[in-house]
């Protein structure tokens, strides 16, 4: 049955009552969008994507209808596929993201945030959809993603090591550990749990665990987050906050407190060009921008702009350096062996137990800093595992931007072959291979590491990265 035919759970009546008063002129038309069929859309990697001519992605898994008017890289989708059995979904070519939160692109590329954001905090990371947008748009950034649910990590590494950004560092901390941090980061985006209220086109089960109990409740705990994140900014960043929701007290009236204990400064916020669907919620101090059912494809966000006093300092002129224990350098013949898989030689690696990992040597410091306060559980790009005198390639590094793919042989893969090495199956060996580590490559995008020891091939595809779904008909291109 079509998603749009499904019965839907009755919509909450405290729920409706209360969108009756915030929208008295149009809340006919706000709660009969919630039972529309919600818009499929997706995020390219910029990156890893090519573009056709005519400027549409190559290869999206399904055609596409339009642009997401307040991203470059959003595109909406004719239909939603099954994402699963698309490789290039794997390697990392895209990413599936809700269209309304893709305003937080347009907002990055504001100047007063590209010119200074240097070490930048996804403070609730998970799943990574907002950690690979803000990696992709400032690649010259540190960018930390932190989970504090423990269950909703191996998503946030998943999807960030698929992405292949090599600037990225995965945390798993309470916001109170990261307001250690004292005037360290440049920019703080905080997407803060709340009562989900953007959700009910897209989620049944967000109506059923609704309530306003819950609504007060996630509120109270969003000044909590809201206090110790603007601990962490630097004097003169900025906060960036946003939620799923469509609830004043979790949305202005939230930061309108925050505003006056804080004495932060909400930003008004340029629109893109001909997009007149999202509006401006202007209170006293307060200014934020709503994405709602009735007027726009996305799902409903709430977004605000906020510069924390003061002048910019030098990030680290009263922080001694700070060197964390588990991160070591590694032996020269290591590193040698490693760097020539890679482009470029800004690189510096380091080692965390027998693993090698590279990133920027621009962020080698700020990674200390951050690894001896924060409990870090990734970080930049894995490229191997040490046994005895062999480096065994590791799977991150074959998603890398930086890899130079054309080191290794490789083994071009089709539709069906490259599901195979997703599940983790053999793959026959090529006549004239030749034995050692080999790249399973689709349309021109690295899959992962295969080994031909002759008889066979073995595939070195993470097992908690296996899909387990079988083959359906793919929706055609064309």
């Amino acid at each position: 049955m079509d998603q749009s035919e499904s019965p839907r759970h009755p919509l909450p009546e405290t729920f409706t009552g209360r969108i009756r008063q915030q929208f008295p002129d149009d809340h006919s038309g706000f709660l009969k969008a919630l039972d529309t069929k919600p818009a499929a859309s997706i995020r390219i990697n910029p990156d890893k994507m090519e573009h056709l001519s005519d400027g549409t992605p190559a290869h999206t898994p399904a055609p596409v209808t339009h642009r997401v008017p307040w991203s470059q890289n959003g595109w909406f989708l004719r239909e939603r596929p099954s994402y699963t059995l698309d490789p290039l979904l794997h390697a990392g070519a895209y990413y599936v993201q809700e269209a309304s939160s893709m305003f937080l692109e347009h907002v990055l590329a504001l100047p007063e945030l590209r010119e200074q954001s240097g070490v930048i905090l996804d403070a609730c990371a998970a799943p990574g959809g907002k950690s690979t947008l803000i990696a992709a748009q400032f690649p010259d950034s540190l960018v930390v993603a932190n989970e504090v649910i423990r269950s909703r990590v191996p998503a946030l590494l998943e999807n960030s090591i698929k992405w292949g950004s090599g600037n990225l560092v995965i945390t798993q901390n309470e916001t109170g550990r990261i307001a250690a941090l004292t005037d360290f980061f440049d920019l703080v985006v905080a997407d803060a749990p709340c009562s989900g209220e953007g959700l009910f086109r897209k989620d049944p089960s967000a109506r059923t665990e609704w309530s306003a109990a819950h609504a007060q409740h996630c509120a109270i705990r969003q000044r909590s987050i809201l206090a110790d994140l603007w601990k962490s900014i630097r004097p003169g960043g900025y906060m960036i906050y946003t939620t799923c929701t469509f609830n004043p007290e979790e949305n202005e009236r939230n930061i309108a407190w925050f505003l006056g204990e804080s004495n932060g400064e909400c930003l008004k916020i340029p629109m893109p060009p001909d997009c007149d669907a999202i509006r401006e919620i202007s209170t006293g101090p307060v200014t934020g921008y709503g994405f709602y059912p009735h007027l726009t494809s996305g799902e409903g966000f709430f977004l605000t702009l906020i510069r924390k006093p003061g002048r910019a300092h030098e990030r680290h002129a009263r922080r001694p350096y700070l060197r964390a224990r588990q991160i070591t350098e590694p032996g020269a013949s290591a590193v040698s062996k490693t760097a020539r898989w890679f482009t470029g030689d800004e690189h510096v690696w380091f080692q965390i137990k027998e693993r090698l990992h590279h990133i920027h040597s621009s962020h080698i410091d700020s990674l200390h800093i951050i690894a001896s306060m924060l409990s870090v559980r990734y970080a930049g790009t894995e490229t191997g595992k040490i046994i005895r005198d062999e480096i065994r390639p590791a799977p991150p590094a074959a998603l890398d931007i930086h890899l130079d793919a054309g080191h290794f042989p490789q083994i071009d893969c089709s539709h069906e072959d490259a599901l195979s090495f997703l599940r983790r199956e053999s793959l026959p060996v090529p006549e004239d291979s030749v034995s050692g580590w080999h790249l399973a490559m689709y349309r021109g995008l690295p899959l992962g590491w295969l080994k031909n020891i002759g008889s066979r091939m073995n595939n070195y595809h993470p097992k908690e990265w296996r899909i387990r779904q079988r083959n359906i008909q793919m929706p055609s291109n064309k």
